[in-house]
């Protein structure tokens, strides 16, 4: 299953961004991953699935948060064991 590392900066971080990430991605069960806060102030995504669900998720994270994000930044991750489930980190 293809991986991606998605790294948002701008406000991301204290408005609720890494919960709703979870519950979004939970809607599809195909897609699995983490989420979590860095210290540098960005949140990243590690998402397992279908392209086209990871291009939604990216999305619908845009839709819920127009005024948040400032920049998003998709690279492939390095495949390993599957991922199970979707978690929030920290």
């Amino acid at each position: 299953m293809p991986r991606q590392t998605i790294h948002f900066t701008g406000r991301v971080q204290g408005v609720g961004f890494r919960f709703t990430t979870a519950r979004l991605a939970q809607r599809d069960p195909r897609l699995a991953g983490t989420v979590e806060n860095l210290p540098d102030g960005r949140v990243r995504l590690v998402a397992e699935g279908p392209r086209d669900a990871i291009d939604q998720l990216v999305l619908d994270l845009h839709q819920a948060f127009p005024n948040h994000i400032q920049h998003t930044d998709r690279h492939p991750a390095p495949n390993g064991p599957p991922l199970q489930g979707f978690h929030i980190l920290r």
